[in-house]
């Protein structure tokens, strides 16, 4: 193409080039230059279409991501409240010992019950991350086209992990020496087929009494725990609230 119009412009400029064969070579490069035209608009369309094309899958693969997120945060949203009452109880029961503590008094039935529940409270968080773990795996997370709310997601599920490490741990630590210093303290504290003792025949008075276990009661992370576990829920329902809004 290049030596043509070399030689074109040799021509013209030498005067050698005859009227009809200027003609024949116009028309030629018209010819030419539609051909172009048309495979590079066919090109830019086939890339249109590629292009949408692709835009319509990953619309529907983010919907698909964001209806199996939504499924996830719910389950985990039903884990998280039930923690919450139990976790509710807790902190209200060991404020009723603390009052006990000081100079408050409560029939020995109730002080039973406030102090079963300080040391007897479990709390295992696993969220469900199936849907993360598959957009991770796959590189699929920027599927997620709202940056922001792409950040939130991540963030949510940082924030699972960081109670779990910290405020868990913590928790059930506290817990593990607290229940060590029980059993060591009061050895028949569960009943068997041998010591039929119960709960209400435990001599209450005099295990709150116990400096040790006192001391374990008022620094069992109960009051910290519940509040990690109020935060994780106004995280959860606050990332359920934007999917189903972005949806």
């Amino acid at each position: 193409m290049i030596k043509i119009f070399r030689n074109i412009r040799k021509n013209l400029l030498t005067g050698d080039l005859p009227v009809r064969k200027v003609g024949k070579t116009i028309k030629y490069f018209k010819y030419a230059i539609g051909e172009i035209i048309l495979v590079v608009i066919g090109i830019l369309i086939a890339v249109q279409v590629n292009s949408w094309n692709t835009d319509n899958k990953d619309k529907k693969l983010e919907k698909r991501y964001i209806t199996d997120l939504i499924q996830d945060l719910q389950a985990d949203s039903v884990a998280i409240a039930e923690y919450r009452i139990i976790s509710d109880e807790q902190v209200r029961t060991k404020i009723k010992l603390m009052d006990y503590y000081g100079d408050q008094s409560y029939p020995k039935d109730s002080l039973v019950y406030y102090f079963d529940t300080q040391w007897n409270a479990i709390y295992n968080f696993t969220p469900i991350l199936t849907t993360l773990e598959e957009m991770k795996s796959t590189g699929n997370i920027g599927v997620i086209s709202n940056i922001d709310l792409r950040r939130k997601i991540l963030k949510t599920y940082n924030s699972y992990d960081v109670h779990i490490k910290n405020n868990e741990d913590i928790y059930k630590r506290l817990q593990e020496e607290f229940w060590k210093l029980i059993l060591s303290e009061i050895p028949n504290i569960y009943p068997n087929e041998v010591n039929k003792i119960l709960s209400y025949e435990l001599d209450i008075e005099t295990t709150l009494k116990n400096f040790e276990i006192e001391n374990r009661l008022k620094i069992n992370h109960a009051m910290g725990m519940n509040t990690a576990i109020i935060n994780l829920q106004d995280i959860n329902n606050k990332l359920i609230t934007e999917l189903q809004r972005y949806l």
